[in-house]
């Protein structure tokens, strides 16, 4: 009885699951009142499970004269759904009889926002896929699939098109290596005639550097550009199951963007330096200034525009997404306050130029020489050697006291000459002294003082003040080298003593001072012109470059 019982049940069973492998299509009730109802009668029936193209077909608003092949439109929807990646969620797609699109006014419905080349328009009391559809699946078709493989597929042994997991046979495995294959020896084709080609270019021209550092690597990337774009043409002939191929498509359209990103990065620096070899050959420190900021700038547009083409190639609205940056922005702006104010404060320094690169400011808390003027800060050099990071907005509501900007640089000088010097050795001594400034090859002759200012019990004071003509601190140290190093030659050919410190004094109480023996005045003068002869002699003072 049980064996009985067990022989009934597999019979039943088996009869139940071969009536389910057939399906009558004139049994089939069809009602397409809905857009839903369309859309999964259409899409059930090209399923290998429930393969009954004919019955799918009905979804179509399919012309007469191609009414003989209406089955084969159905399958080749299905497959231009496959290959675009358009996947369908049924409990998305509208279950009402009137649904209008607001842009025409028409009982129309775009299930895939991204093929608005296909659509369902209501044709009397029914929803089917409209004519105008129809019309363009074989040239959609023909576009996405340049290779008919149904024909060799099915001429392929068994095991070719048995299946291995997730919907992939055999045959569609191999066929995506032998693809990587190609895309990999398309990449290393153009990647060798491309560096052949720019070689034969640039390789003996003064753009040699040029081709090293910027041309070569951008080849290599656009030639892996070039293998996954042939990747991504050729991969609708495979026929990969819908989501395996939405993946394998995701990638593709964000590596090629990506890659063109990478370029366009690259490229940034080469900008950057032209800008630089403009900025030496010119000798203009705007540029100086300039080039850290506008680097970055380039750098972040081009992220920022490669990013945007990435989502778009993937399918992302931008639209929709800026909107909701731009409310997100106003939180963002909110707590990013500092920041802005000092994006626009480097803004400032770029237009308004207080100071360069190079330049010798004094500012509240510190002065130093400016390295580097960035988005967000300034970076000074102190004295001390250490960097000082400023940021740019509270720079700008500082006062600044900008040393380099200077066209004469002041130099004060108090000499304190031995209070037993005679009169007449004095006044030859600052005359001397006015020799000099008036020689020396970088200072003002229009404005100096030198004079007689103060007198003690210890020493005299003279006051020597002159201006340098110089571009930049280390040419005004210089000046007061050449300038001190003058005035003790003169000191020692007149025989001035200068006054020493309070401390010395003390220290040589003990020793008789020597007492100065006036001489003729007359003498003097024979002395400060042999002085001012003998540095004709030696071709004067040094040169200052």
């Amino acid at each position: 009885m049980k064996k009985f019982s067990t022989l009934l049940f597999v019979i039943i069973i088996g009869s139940l699951a071969s009536y389910s492998q057939y399906i009558d299509p004139d049994t089939v009730r069809i009602h397409l009142i809905t857009p839903r109802e369309a859309v999964y009668l259409q899409s059930k029936y090209v399923q290998p499970e429930t393969f009954y193209p004919e019955i799918s077909a009905k979804a179509m608003d399919i012309d007469k004269k191609e009414h003989l092949r209406a089955a084969e439109l159905a399958i080749r929807l299905k497959k231009i759904m496959d290959a675009k990646s358009l996947i369908l969620n049924i409990a998305k797609i509208p279950n009402d009889t009137l649904v209008m699109d607001s842009s025409s006014g028409r009982y129309i419905y775009y299930p895939f926002r991204n093929a608005p080349e296909i659509y369902l328009e209501r044709v009397g009391s029914k929803w089917k896929y409209s004519r105008s559809t129809c019309d363009q699946i074989d040239i959609i078709y023909d576009k996405l699939y340049l290779f008919h493989l149904n024909h060799f597929v099915e001429d392929l042994p068994h095991f070719f098109r048995a299946n291995i997991a997730f919907g992939i046979n055999v045959w569609q495995l191999t066929a995506f290596i032998v693809l990587l294959t190609a895309g990999f020896i398309v990449k290393k084709l153009f990647s060798y005639l491309g560096r052949l080609l720019c070689n034969k270019i640039f390789g003996r021209t003064r753009y040699k550097l040029f081709f090293e550092n910027h041309i070569l690597k951008n080849v290599n990337t656009l030639s892996t550009i070039l293998g996954l774009v042939l990747i991504y043409i050729l991969l609708p002939n495979i026929e990969l199951p819908v989501k395996i191929n939405f993946v394998l498509s995701i990638v593709f359209k964000g590596l090629i963007p990506l890659f063109a990103t990478i370029i366009m990065f690259r490229m940034a620096d080469y900008i950057s330096e032209r800008i630089q070899r403009k900025r030496l050959e010119k000798q203009n420190k705007v540029h100086e200034n300039f080039l850290p900021f506008l680097r970055t700038t380039f750098k972040v547009v081009i992220v920022t525009i490669g990013l945007l083409f990435i989502l778009v190639s993937l399918g992302v609205e931008i639209l929709p997404l800026i909107a909701g940056l731009s409310i997100g922005g106003i939180a963002i702006a909110l707590a990013a306050q500092e920041t802005i104010k000092n994006i626009f404060g480097s803004i400032t320094v770029f237009t308004d130029r207080p100071f360069d690169v190079g330049d010798w400011i004094i500012f509240q808390g510190g002065e130093g020489t400016v390295e580097e003027i960035g988005v967000r800060s300034t970076r000074i050099r102190s004295f001390n050697n250490s960097i000082i990071s400023v940021p740019n907005g509270k720079l700008m509501d500082m006062t600044i006291d900008n040393m380099g900007r200077r066209l004469y640089r002041r130099y004060a000088l108090n000499l304190e000459v031995d209070v037993n010097t005679p009169v007449e050795l004095l006044e030859t001594f600052i005359e001397g002294l006015r020799v000099l400034i008036l020689q020396h090859p970088i200072t003002r002759n229009d404005l100096y003082y030198v004079y007689l200012v103060n007198m003690t019990s210890a020493y005299f004071q003279i006051l020597v003040q002159t201006y340098f003509v110089s571009e930049d601190m280390d040419g005004e140290y210089k000046a007061k080298q050449i300038f001190l190093t003058d005035i003790i030659k003169l000191a020692r050919e007149l025989g001035i003593r200068f006054a020493l410190p309070a401390q010395s004094l003390q220290l040589h109480k003990a020793e008789p001072e020597p007492e100065f023996i006036p001489a003729d005045p007359k003498e003097y003068k024979r002395k400060l012109d042999h002085f001012f002869e003998s540095r004709k002699a030696d071709s004067g003072s040094e040169v200052i470059e």
